[in-house]
């Protein structure tokens, strides 16, 4: 079961937590996945960034209805929603648990990053530049 954690640390978020500000960057997402979102929080334009894993601490395995709180944990922070972003292993979800990223593309018209991007090695995320959502690649 997917219990996300709030950080303040947005600049190394780690598996299964989630961070909001200006801007936002993952740890590596070797086979996790980061969703990114421009938010209306607090009447400010910030960014939502949740760091997301294929398999909990507990070994059960990430699930539809743990996407469903994912949309609600955007919801409350007042996601924008075309603005959603995925970025990391998209190939690695795709291919062996490929239903809570059909979930989430159903919603949300999102765009997509995959690790291949990641030119720095220091992982993905994004930020507000001028209002619009932007990758950090």
């Amino acid at each position: 079961m997917l219990i996300l954690k709030q950080t303040t640390d947005l600049g190394v978020i780690k598996e299964e937590e989630y961070g909001l500000g200006q801007k936002v960057q993952f740890t590596m997402l070797d086979s996790c996945i980061g969703v990114c979102a421009k938010v209306m929080y607090n009447s400010r334009e910030q960014v939502i960034g949740i760091h997301l894993v294929q398999f909990h601490t507990d070994d059960t395995r990430f699930s539809v209805q743990d996407m469903e709180a994912v949309q609600r944990t955007l919801t409350h922070y007042g996601c924008v929603d075309h603005t959603v972003m995925v970025v990391g292993d998209i190939g690695c979800w795709e291919d062996s648990n490929p239903e809570p990223l059909k979930v989430l593309r159903k919603r949300y018209q999102t765009n997509v990053y995959g690790r291949e991007h990641d030119k720095r090695g220091r992982g993905l995320g994004a930020e507000l530049k001028g209002g619009q959502l932007m990758p950090i690649l």
